[in-house]
C-alpha cells in the first residue's frame, strides 16, 4: 500500500526540528526518533512503512507503537484515498507543530459517474480496457506554504522560490539560506565561541535579497546572459549576506539592529563594496575582505 508523506522540515545535509517537539515529554524516545527521521526526508516522498522500518532495529510492533503516538499527539495526520469507493492508500502530513491543519483538498470517493458525486476538479479520470483509474492531484505548493517550517523566513520568501519549480527545488534554495548562515557562524566561532547570528532580525532583508536574485535571473534570461549555476550564485549571495550581517552586528550590536528591525528601519550595509576599486583583482579583494571579517574580531 502506497503511503506518501509531506513534511515541513528544512533539511538537506542537516535536519531542523522545533525544540517543543524534540522535548515533548508526552512522547517516548522511540516516537521522537521516528519524528526526527521523518524530518530528514524530502518534503514530498513516496514511502512504505516497511521501508522506514528497515532503518532501525525496532520491530514492526515497536515502530507502529511510536507511529501511533505521533498520530495521537497530532504530529502526524492522515487522509484516506479511495478509488471506486474502496480504500486505496493514505497521504500522511507530518509537522513538528502538533496544532497544524492539513489543507482542504477534494479527494475522489468514487470513480462511478452514476454515484451522484460531482467529480473533483483536482481529479483526472481515465478509462482504459474498462478499468477506471483515478489520479489524485494535490496542490502541493499550497501545502508546502502551509506546513514548511520557515523559522525566520517570510512567507513571501518561500513563495518566490516556489516559482523555480517543484517543492524540492524550492527547498534547495531555502536550505542554502540556512546552510550559509551555519557556514559563516562556524568560521566566526573559531574566534568567538558560541556566537549566533540573529536570523529573525534579517527576515525582511532576506526577502529583499530573494527579489534581487530572481530579478537578476530574469534579467539574464532577457539579455541572453543566463546565470549558469543559479544555486552556486545564490549560495555566494547568501554567504556574502550573512558576512555583512555579522559585520553590522559587530559594529552596531544585535540589540540595536533588532530595534531598527521592529521599527522597519533596518537596511543591510555592504561596507566592502566600494573598496573593490583599491584592489587589482576580485580574488585579492575577497581575500582581504575575508581576513577582515573573520580574523580576531570581537562581537558586541
Amino acid at each position: 500500500m502506497e503511503q506518501r508523506i509531506f513534511t515541513n522540515f528544512s533539511s538537506g545535509n542537516f535536519t531542523q526540528i522545533k525544540n517543543s517537539a524534540a522535548k515533548d515529554k508526552s512522547l517516548s524516545w522511540k516516537a521522537r526518533g521516528i519524528l526526527v527521521y521523518l524530518a530528514s526526508l524530502p518534503s514530498d516522498w513516496k514511502i512504505y512503512k516497511n521501508e522506514i522500518m528497515k532503518h532501525s532495529t525496532d520491530k514492526r510492533d515497536s515502530f507502529n507503537s511510536g507511529w501511533n503516538e505521533l498520530k495521537k499527539a497530532g504530529y502526524i495526520k492522515g487522509v484516506q484515498i479511495k478509488e471506486n469507493g474502496k480504500f486505496k492508500s493514505y497521504i500522511w502530513y507530518v509537522c513538528d507543530d502538533r496544532s497544524f491543519e492539513i489543507p482542504e483538498v477534494d479527494f475522489p470517493v468514487s470513480g462511478n459517474p452514476n454515484s451522484g458525486k460531482t467529480p473533483s476538479t483536482n481529479t483526472n479520470n481515465t478509462n482504459t480496457n474498462n478499468t477506471n483509474t483515478i489520479d489524485t492531484e494535490i496542490d502541493t505548493k499550497e501545502l508546502f506554504l502551509k506546513v514548511f517550517n520557515r523559522l525566520f523566513l517570510t512567507k513571501q520568501t518561500v513563495s518566490l522560490f516556489l516559482n523555480f519549480g517543484n517543492e524540492l527545488e524550492c527547498k534547495d534554495y531555502l536550505d542554502i539560506i540556512f546552510k550559509t548562515k551555519a557556514v559563516v557562524e562556524k568560521e566566526i566561532n573559531k574566534q568567538n565561541k558560541g556566537y549566533k547570528i540573529t536570523g529573525e532580525t534579517w527576515s525582511k532583508e532576506i526577502e529583499k535579497e530573494a527579489y534581487r536574485f530572481i530579478f537578476k535571473k530574469k534579467e539574464g534570461e532577457h539579455k541572453s546572459k543566463e546565470i549558469q549555476n543559479l544555486k552556486g550564485y545564490w549560495y555566494t549571495t547568501m554567504k556574502t549576506f550573512w558576512e555583512n550581517v555579522f559585520v553590522m552586528e559587530k559594529e552596531y550590536g544585535s540589540s540595536y539592529l533588532h530595534e531598527l528591525f521592529l521599527e522597519d528601519k533596518l537596511e543591510l550595509e555592504d561596507i566592502f563594496f566600494e573598496s573593490k576599486t583599491y584592489f587589482s583583482n576580485e580574488k585579492e579583494w575577497r581575500k582581504n575582505r575575508k581576513d577582515f571579517i573573520y580574523e580576531g574580531s570581537n562581537v558586541k
